[in-house]
């Protein structure tokens, strides 16, 4: 069962801004783009680098260490060379408070499906 927990204040994060929060030993990157809030896994998969402390541009944020870039709204990868996705965390908003909700076992990467071969193209 998934845990809640408050995260921010709505009047804490401007719009396209990102921060970084911890959920027990899961680094989380809290954004708001247009309006929402979005959270995604906060460790880069190449390295491990904070994505906190890279840059945020639209959609994107780029890895401060090899500028890897993962979606901020659906945690995929976007760019190399970071090795997987990062998983993508449902929020809330109650009142003034912004609320993450964290899955059990979580895993700070995600792996993206493959894409399904063609028969055709041999």
């Amino acid at each position: 069962m998934p845990t809640e927990t408050i995260v921010a204040q709505v009047n804490e994060l401007a719009d396209g801004k990102m921060k970084e929060v911890a959920i027990g030993e899961i680094k989380v990157l809290l954004t708001r783009i247009k309006g929402k809030f979005h959270a995604i896994g906060g460790t880069c998969t190449h390295y491990g680098g904070h994505l906190a402390e890279g840059a945020l541009c639209g959609e994107r944020v780029y890895c401060p260490w090899h500028q890897s870039a993962f979606n901020v709204i659906s945690g995929d990868l976007e760019e190399v060379p970071g090795l997987d996705a990062v998983p993508r965390f449902e929020v809330r908003i109650d009142g003034e408070n912004v609320i993450l909700q964290m899955p059990e076992g979580v895993s700070e990467r995600r792996t993206m499906p493959m894409a399904k071969p063609d028969p055709q193209e041999r």
